[in-house]
């Protein structure tokens, strides 16, 4: 290897050498040690010293960019860059580095600027169509995005990355025929990509073949996938061709890393039903309900009665109250709708029933003292005749 470099920079270094009037003041061989061990900057520094800052020579721009590049200097890189993108703004290489530089720091609109100009100069250049496609994706210009990433494919066929975000926008877009046959034909020259062929498992899902899904999820698994993403596409899949003793056995798998969700939680249930395991099926179709109503539920509905109650709706506050018990009882419902029972609509009966299921579950959780004290009064009171009207 080090021979190879020797050689490469022995070439290199020489032809430094010739294209300066202060060529004799280069020691070669020293140059050359710099690139054998990898000292980057301290060879761009070393030209540097020889030629000054000043240097208006592209080919030593480029060379004094690519070595601060190299050794990873990417502010100083950017430097002699733009240096060289000032004398040539056609220049390959200072627009590559210039459009990757700013890409990586979040400037996407002077990581456009750089890749589009490269492109103007290079229509063949493949990582300026994937940049612009992925930019385009950002701008929600999905077109365009589809436009570069055809053209960038056009070009490079074979590299797996183009074909997987070209198929990836196909989806996207609902064009699962492109990404289906876009898939199938680089999935004949690489066989055993994992990545397409998961996206292919969820194009052929989408298309509802549900036995080419099968098929192609039980070789992902014989390869080694054991992904969420894989079983929460075979199970359903098994549901739909019948095979429920399978689908009930893969959603196992997928509930052995997490809880399921709603939509497999409802499959599995109609799994049970369809081989009459009546037990299961209720237990899952009771998952399938929990799952299916959000925490803050009770919550949402209680804030809405309060909101009733400011706007004097009392009967919609009444319902509203109600509404919120049956996702979830919360000792403060209970006392709310006492509340309400006893000051807006004074019936006692209601409101002494209210209070006492309030007491009940609020003492079982060892709740607030201050409205415990206050309802236990209010109970007297009302028990006895004596509340206030």
């Amino acid at each position: 290897m080090k021979i190879l470099l020797s050689a490469v920079y022995s070439v290199f270094s020489c032809f430094v050498i010739q294209n300066y009037c202060h060529a004799q003041e280069i020691d070669q061989s020293k140059l050359l040690a710099f690139y054998e061990n990898q000292q980057y900057a301290e060879a761009a520094n070393y030209m540097l010293s020889h030629y000054g800052d000043s240097v208006q020579d592209k080919r030593m721009l480029a060379s004094i960019a690519n070595n601060f590049r190299m050794a990873g200097q990417v502010n100083k890189a950017e430097v002699y860059y733009h240096k060289l993108y000032t004398l040539d703004s056609t220049h390959r290489g200072a627009l590559s580095n210039l459009g990757a530089f700013s890409y990586q720091k979040g400037n996407l609109q002077k990581a456009k600027f750089f890749y589009t100009k490269l492109l103007e100069v290079d229509s063949v250049h493949v990582q300026s169509l994937v940049v612009l496609a992925d930019l385009a994706k950002t701008e929600a210009k999905l077109d365009d995005a589809l436009k570069y990433l055809r053209h960038a494919n056009a070009i490079a066929p074979d590299r797996s990355d183009i074909v997987y975000d070209l198929a990836s926008l196909y989806i996207v877009l609902e064009a699962n025929l492109d990404a289906e046959e876009l898939l199938a034909k680089s999935l004949e020259n690489d066989p055993e990509n994992i990545l397409l062929m998961k996206l292919q498992l969820e194009v052929l899902y989408a298309q509802k073949k549900y036995t080419e899904v099968v098929q192609l999820g039980e070789r992902l698994e014989e390869i080694g996938d054991r992904s969420d993403l894989l079983y929460g596409i075979m199970a359903p899949s098994y549901y739909f061709l019948k095979k429920y003793d399978k689908g009930i056995e893969t959603y196992d798998k997928l509930e052995e890393s997490g809880d399921l969700k709603e939509g497999s939680l409802y499959y599995k249930a109609m799994c049970y039903k369809a081989l009459k395991r009546n037990e299961e099926a209720i237990a899952y179709l009771d998952k399938t309900l929990e799952a299916a109503v959000s925490e803050n539920t009770s919550s949402y509905y209680t804030i809405k009665a309060q909101v009733y109650e400011d706007m004097n709706w009392n009967k919609n506050a009444l319902a509203a109250y109600q509404k919120s018990l049956q996702f979830k009882e919360e000792p403060l419902t209970f006392y709310s709708l006492a509340l309400l029972y006893d000051l807006r609509f004074k019936q006692v009966n209601n409101a002494s029933k209210y209070y006492n299921t309030y007491l009940k579950v609020e003492k079982d959780l060892k709740g607030n003292k201050d409205y415990i004290d206050y309802v236990t009064e209010r109970l007297k009171q009302l028990n006895a005749g004596t509340a206030k009207k």
